[in-house]
């Protein structure tokens, strides 16, 4: 008989193996209940009583309600190939195989292209798909960097609030085992995954206004993250580059006039930059030129006088002896 009869052939004309397999399938753990909800994709249904009536049996010492549901469907004239559709759909293997043997393992769905380099954002979400076919059912492992991630077995893989440690190539293995105890397995494509690093933030930096006197130094430091060493920097006065001050602190050495002004600091990467807040400094004359100018401008003047301000209620309620003086 060939392969077309056989699927389109009834349930009466099956090997009495496939029954067996049948039977023992759905008397297990309530197998049964299952596969009485999936009758509906053949357009099928039991009524109310009959399910109560397989709860009973199933609670039997020696119970089977896979046997009536077994009558049923041969009443029905259910094809072995309806048969294999149900059984699919709510993945009772053992009778399955019975019926079809074992079918090639393939993956349908793959994470990416071949070898697919994709860069995304620091903090960002990522999912990766991996589907397969295949009897017995696939099962799956996720791998990163050649090494099994522990307890990513599914289809799909989530990489949430990804940072740079994610960085680095992710593909699933796909296997199965046959009931002679053959394994087969299958690779999915790599997807080679960058993460960019987080745009840099400045978390502490100096005050926006500096004076001090000519001659003296002043340091200017940048605290950020990422780290220092792992940004570009740059440095600017009065709105123009300063050549070659690409480090987290600025040296102002025996400050003068000339380097009066504004002062900004400039952090980036490839995902960004930002400008720190405006630095002023401005250069005052040192004490003792500041003394010697007032010397000249006192000259030989005198005080003629004394004064004094008083700041004073013009009444008082309870003290009538003060008041504010009159001229």
């Amino acid at each position: 008989m060939s392969r077309n009869s056989v699927l389109s052939s009834t349930l009466e004309q099956c090997p009495y193996n496939v029954f067996l397999s049948f039977q023992k399938c759905l008397d297990n753990s309530d197998n049964w209940k299952l596969f009485v909800k999936s009758l509906t994709i053949l357009g099928k249904e039991l009524s109310s009583l009959e399910i109560d009536q397989l709860d009973i049996e199933s609670r039997k010492i020696g119970g089977s309600p896979a046997k009536y549901i077994w009558f049923k469907l041969q009443s029905w004239l259910t094809t072995t190939q309806e048969l294999i559709t149900v059984l699919r759909h709510c993945q009772l293997l053992d009778p399955l195989l019975v019926l079809v043997g074992p079918e090639p393992l393939e993956i349908i769905t793959h994470p990416g292209s071949d070898e697919e380099d994709r860069f995304v954002d620091h903090g960002a979400k990522v999912i990766l798909t991996c589907e397969a076919k295949g009897l017995p059912l696939p099962s799956y492992q996720w791998f990163h960097n050649n090494q099994a991630l522990p307890k990513e077995n599914g289809t799909q893989l989530c990489l949430d609030n990804i940072n740079c440690d994610d960085t680095g190539a992710y593909y699933c293995q796909v296997s199965h085992t046959h009931p002679d105890s053959t394994e087969y397995k299958l690779f999915s494509h790599y997807v080679n995954l960058t993460v960019k690093p987080p745009i840099p933030r400045i978390t502490s930096q100096p005050n926006e206004l500096h004076a001090l006197h000519s001659g003296r130094s002043l340091m200017l430091r940048i605290y950020c993250v990422p780290p220092p060493e792992e940004v570009q920097i740059n440095w600017y006065h009065n709105g123009q580059l300063l050549t070659g001050e690409h480090s987290s602190v600025l040296f102002l050495e025996n400050i003068s006039s000339q380097q009066e002004g504004h002062y900004l600091c400039e952090l980036s990467n490839e995902s960004g930059s930002v400008f720190s807040k405006d630095m002023n400094v401005i250069v005052v004359p040192p004490p003792s030129t500041l003394r010697s100018h007032d010397a000249d401008d006192a000259g030989d003047r005198r005080a003629s006088c004394k004064m004094a301000l008083l700041i004073a209620n013009y009444t008082y309620d309870n003290m009538q002896n003060l008041k504010t003086p009159c001229k």
